[in-house]
């Protein structure tokens, strides 16, 4: 493994577990450093790969983290500032699913009925606590769904180490959601926080990973 891999990988990690106490110890100006320096690091990753000029697929993919970088920043002011952040996110996942699908889209009836089932439920389940945000929720829904269903078609057709890297960091990205979800219209769980952060920051570094291959 490259030296500058190992070295911004270690030092991702350590910024996200200096996150993680941050926000369990409400040490809240460390945090609002902390959480946004986390996937800036892992930003930093992809651009020391030196992989991004004339490679579209990465470019999509760099954009798409920025946008949930901003994101990231968003919801870290509030509930006013939920929803834009929500906007964020979704074009994170439009330019990851733009990404996946470069190459052509390989149809899994099986995988797209059972993700399919699943977003529809989560949904009914969540949809009493949705109140003015039925819509736009339905719209993200839709798209990290259509998220997963592109990573799982990319990984259908390069079988190969960034085929299981996007799969793997796109299911964590829709835990991640998921796990958001629930924290944000149902209310909290023990280290429900924590879960998020782990499952999130997990998956955009897989995604982003891909650019050293």
């Amino acid at each position: 493994m490259n030296f500058k891999l190992i070295f911004i990988t270690l030092f991702s990690i350590s910024v996200l577990l200096g996150t993680i106490y941050s926000k369990h110890m409400k040490i809240n100006k460390n945090f609002f450093v902390l959480k946004p320096l986390t996937l800036i690091s892992i930003i930093i990753m992809g651009v020391l790969s030196q992989n991004i000029d004339r490679n579209i697929l990465n470019q999509l993919i760099l954009i798409g983290i920025l946008f949930s970088l901003l994101g990231d920043i968003l919801l870290m002011f509030g509930k006013k500032e939920f929803l834009i952040g929500m906007g964020a996110f979704f074009l994170t996942h439009i330019f990851y699913i733009n990404a996946f699908i470069l190459d052509g889209f390989h149809l899994n009836y099986i995988f797209i009925f059972f993700t399919s089932l699943f977003s529809i439920l989560f949904y009914l389940f969540i949809y009493s606590s949705l109140n003015s945000h039925k819509i736009p929720v339905l719209i993200y829904s839709l798209a990290i769904s259509t998220m997963l269903i592109t990573s799982r078609s990319y990984f259908q057709l390069h079988d190969n180490i960034n085929g299981k890297l996007i799969l793997l960091g796109a299911i964590l990205f829709t835990i991640s959601d998921i796990l958001l979800a629930i924290k944000q219209y149902k209310g909290e769980f023990p280290y429900c926080s924590t879960l998020v952060y782990l499952t999130y920051f997990s998956g955009q570094y897989f995604i982003c990973l891909t650019m050293w291959y």
